[in-house]
């Protein structure tokens, strides 16, 4: 059977379903509420935007050579604090939200950035939505959706 193994890396943008830091920040900021940053909000993201998530997976289904192979898809280029993050999501919606600290009491990673040049290399795979657009995109669809998101 061809197998081909995806490690996503920090994936969001419209519609991401489940609890995950960027649909908090933006619910959040959009109705002015505290984003929560946990201990000093120096961990290191990569985020990838949904739309260059996608073309990587379906990437993996047109090249031969992936089959038996690993990729990690995500966007080595939008890394960012967390902290940063807050602050960026609360600038593009033009929040009063303040950000709070929280002393972290789970276990964490410092630094989460995926390797994608075995993906550029067999698949061609290369980002190509910055973070602030894909921000952007997506804190447009939460806004356009905040009423149903909310019940």
């Amino acid at each position: 059977m061809p197998v081909v193994v995806i490690r996503p890396f920090n994936i969001f943008g419209p519609q991401r379903v489940g609890d995950n830091v960027t649909r908090r920040f933006i619910l959040n900021a959009l109705t002015n509420k505290d984003l929560t940053v946990y201990g000093d909000g120096a961990q290191i993201r990569s985020w990838c935007y949904i739309d260059d998530f996608t073309t990587g997976v379906v990437s993996t289904l047109d090249e031969e050579k992936a089959i038996g192979e690993a990729f990690n898809i995500g966007n080595a280029f939008n890394v960012i604090t967390a902290y940063n993050l807050a602050k960026t999501v609360i600038d593009i919606c033009s929040s009063k939200s303040k950000i709070v600290f929280k002393e972290i009491d789970f276990r964490d990673i410092d630094i989460r950035v995926p390797d994608i040049k075995k993906a550029s290399r067999i698949l061609g795979y290369n980002p190509k939505i910055d973070l602030d657009t894909g921000l952007e995109r997506t804190i447009e669809w939460f806004k356009n959706n905040l009423e149903s998101l909310n019940n």
